[in-house]
């Protein structure tokens, strides 16, 4: 009888085994995963301009639990626009949110992103034209008066054969009439973005899109998650923030150095996120916050890609049945834990718990930095200069941070 258990159990961990074989070599989830070597490269300590303190503790926490992942911010005619984690583009008063429109269609909630749409970056033109990425989606060009959006741009459109996933930020360069636009991956979408950053994935590109001719073309390639992008004080440049490689670079558009890549001289203890203008230079958030004395374990394994592969692989085996169970559940909340725990976003909050915000200038030099070493503030995407304030976008708080300057 004990042999005959003995011999069930045996049996049944052989077939669970040539399932979990087969899952990983007939997958198309194994077969697109290649995480690559790198190196980490991050500064010895917080000194001079990003010398640690506790400022950004002091954050307000407006509309908390009433608005969700603020990504990026717009303003026109001293009023502030934002997209939200559910799809909506909202206009933002310390008293109320707004609905403006949605850039993807009514939906249940996060769990079905593809659907709500996910606004990323955002910038006006000077007539008050709102335009918005969508990472699902694509360009969308908004009427802000009457809420009537035009998807301008989709995100099916190819370009150089790859199709336009993970758009994320964008700048526009009124005079050309051109919006540059940060493509973070070519591999992956939005839902996929662990994966892509634990890979390493340098398939992101730079894109210009011309308003007149309706054309796009590819500005650069082969780019480590570029994330956020801005035009420069002079209008000469666009500064690009390439995540993964803990920097931001100047790319030349106008001038003598037209064309000319610029990688500015400042080392970020982190992954930079949405690029801002500010007063005296230009604003930055840093995904988590770290020197070489605590890193965190994508640093120490940055050029362990076998384990890094394990673990993407050990991760999708686990919860896969888990949020398929879940998905089933006539329960809102239970399918977004599902998604949640599916794409990663549930583990990467107990991973980034240094908050940060920093102003730099034109030559790279940072002027100051506001520090949340505790985690009280942290998962940072934006900060956005406006009367007088420093308003904080996330995309993953349930509140508008902003702070006093």
């Amino acid at each position: 009888m004990h042999l005959c258990k003995g011999t069930i159990i045996m049996w049944n961990l052989i077939v669970a085994l040539v399932a979990v074989l087969l899952y990983v070599f007939t997958s198309d989830f194994f077969k697109q995963v290649n995480p690559v070597k790198y190196s980490s490269q991050l500064p010895e300590k917080f000194s001079g301009g990003l010398a640690a303190n506790e400022l950004l503790d002091q954050t307000e926490r407006l509309h908390e639990n009433n608005i969700l992942w603020p990504e990026s911010f717009a303003e026109y005619k001293g009023e502030l626009y934002s997209g939200l984690g559910d799809g909506r583009v909202v206009r933002i008063t310390d008293k109320e949110i707004v609905p403006i429109t949605r850039t993807g269609e009514n939906c249940e909630g996060i769990f079905e992103e593809h659907i709500c749409g996910r606004p990323l970056g955002m910038t006006f033109s000077k007539a008050g034209r709102l335009f918005v990425v969508d990472a699902y989606l694509g360009l969308f060009s908004i009427d802000i008066n009457t809420g009537k959006k035009v998807n301008i741009l989709s995100s099916k459109t190819i370009v150089d054969e790859l199709p336009l996933t993970l758009l994320n930020s964008l700048t526009f360069d009124e005079k050309e009439e051109n919006l540059y636009i940060t493509q973070s991956s070519s591999r992956w979408n939005i839902s996929h973005v662990i994966v892509s950053i634990v890979e390493h994935d340098t398939s992101g590109r730079l894109l210009k899109f011309n308003l007149k001719t309706k054309k796009v073309s590819v500005v650069l390639k082969d780019l480590a998650f570029p994330n956020g992008v801005v035009l420069s004080h002079d209008g000469n440049a666009l500064l690009v923030a390439e995540a993964m490689q803990n920097k931001v670079f100047k790319y030349h558009i106008e001038g003598p150095k037209k064309g000319l890549n610029e990688e500015l001289p400042m080392l970020l203890p982190g992954e930079p996120d949405n690029l801002k203008r500010s007063k005296n230079g230009y604003w930055v958030t840093v995904a988590t916050a770290r020197t070489t004395e605590n890193p965190t374990m994508l640093d120490i394994f940055s050029d362990k890609p076998f384990w890094r592969c394990l673990v993407l692989h050990l991760h999708r085996l686990t919860t896969l049945p888990i949020s398929a169970i879940l998905k089933l559940v006539p329960d809102k909340r239970a399918k977004e834990i599902g998604f949640e725990l599916h794409t990663g976003r549930l583990i990467a909050d107990y991973m980034l718990n240094y908050g940060l915000a920093l102003e730099f200038d034109d030559k790279g030099k940072i002027l100051r930095s506001f520090h949340s070493p505790s985690g009280k503030v942290s998962h940072l995407s934006e900060a956005f200069e406006h009367n007088g304030y420093l308003y904080l976008g996330s995309w993953r708080n349930k509140y508008l941070g902003r702070l006093k300057l």
